[in-house]
């Protein structure tokens, strides 16, 4: 009779303590632990809502916000720049910023970037559509340095013979390479005629 009593003590005690462990951990959300690159200056993907994919509206990229100490790039004021009868209203830039020079479409005739280009891209009925070139060469005193884009657009950036990094997927790392210039290409993103900014902050 004692060993009865004691094996339903036994089996109580064990089930109490299968609740209690149940209880501390069973209702809790398992929470993974993001150490989030805040954009090592060089070309985060955080998005602006002013424009959908199909608005041509702009987009402006920064780092993403996580919580910590996140610098933030601003490119300046908004503004509108004179690009002619064809761009009635202007193409969308910032105070200070330059209207790209065509023609722009490969290395040889990239428009220098400093630290702010706008323009447009126009897409043909035969193709789709073209690529504008930037190029920069970082200054001397630079230490560090972040590429910042707005647009429904592609930017791919290299230098010193590197493959093209595309900043607008994910948060790549640039090479940092000082007396190497840099060539930064503007594509549309789904082929139709987008307006595009790209500012260079250097520090």
């Amino acid at each position: 009779m004692r060993k009865s009593h004691f094996a339903r003590l036994y089996f109580t005690l064990t089930a109490l303590a299968a609740v209690g462990v149940w209880a501390a951990c069973g209702g809790s959300d398992t929470q993974d632990v993001v150490d989030n690159d805040a954009g090592a200056d060089t070309g985060a993907d955080d998005r602006d809502s002013g424009g959908g994919e199909d608005s041509g509206g702009q987009r402006d990229t920064g780092p993403a916000d996580t919580g910590a100490d996140v610098k933030v790039y601003d490119a300046g004021q908004p503004n509108f720049l004179d690009a002619g009868e064809e761009f009635e209203g202007g193409i969308p830039c910032v105070v200070g910023g330059e209207l790209e020079e065509e023609p722009n479409d490969d290395r040889e005739s990239a428009d220098e970037l400093k630290p702010t280009r706008c323009g447009v891209i126009k897409i043909d009925e035969l193709d789709a559509g073209e690529s504008d070139f930037l190029t920069f060469t970082l200054a001397d005193a630079s230490t560090n340095f972040f590429l910042q884009y707005a647009g429904n657009v592609r930017v791919l950036v290299e230098t010193d013979g590197a493959a093209p990094v595309d900043i607008t997927q994910g948060s790549p790392t640039l090479v940092f390479r000082k007396g190497q210039p840099y060539y930064v290409e503007v594509k549309s993103k789904d082929n139709k005629q987008q307006f595009w900014r790209v500012t260079l902050f250097q520090e």
